[in-house]
């Protein structure tokens, strides 16, 4: 890539606002709780160079080599999920970057667990970076679909009773 095409997807990605979307689903076939994170990728680099002082380089020619590792130990201390009072311990299966290329797509899991009947939900990323940060939940569960905004200023759990 020249200079002048990464200036050009430099200012194409930049955003004015910083949102990072969840997605959480029960798969009863599967018997798993199913995990989208939608986080803008520049925000996301910005989030672990200033907590791990790591530069991941997702979706670049030189990623860094430990780049999921790091990713799982900023989300492990950032996105949790209990359920009746036990932390419910999730599986990182790995990422894409979204169709525009703005975002990564991280995909996690929770298997072998039954339909769960209430979640709490603890959804921190970005929001020790950006004053603005809001996170938007989106659960389905039991055929009841649920939306949720977290940000900084309000509470970062949300707990979700079915």
């Amino acid at each position: 890539m020249n200079i002048i095409t990464l200036i050009a997807i430099h200012f194409t990605l930049a955003h004015d606002f910083h949102l990072c979307k969840s997605e959480i689903q029960y798969d009863r076939e599967d018997r798993a709780v199913e995990i989208i994170l939608h986080i803008f990728t520049d925000d996301l680099e910005t989030a672990v160079l200033a907590t791990h002082d790591e530069e991941l380089k997702l979706f670049t020619d030189q990623p860094h080599p430990d780049a999921d590792d790091i990713l799982v130990d900023y989300l492990s201390s950032n996105f949790s999920i209990q359920e009746e009072g036990h932390l419910k311990p999730w599986t990182y299966l790995g990422i894409e970057t979204s169709e525009d290329l703005a975002a990564t797509l991280i995909y996690l899991e929770i298997s072998d667990t039954d339909q769960p009947e209430s979640l709490r939900i603890t959804n921190k990323i970005l929001m020790d970076i950006f004053e603005d940060q809001k996170n938007l939940m989106v659960l389905r569960i039991k055929g009841e679909n649920a939306q949720y905004k977290m940000m900084k200023q309000q509470e970062i759990n949300y707990e979700w009773k079915l």
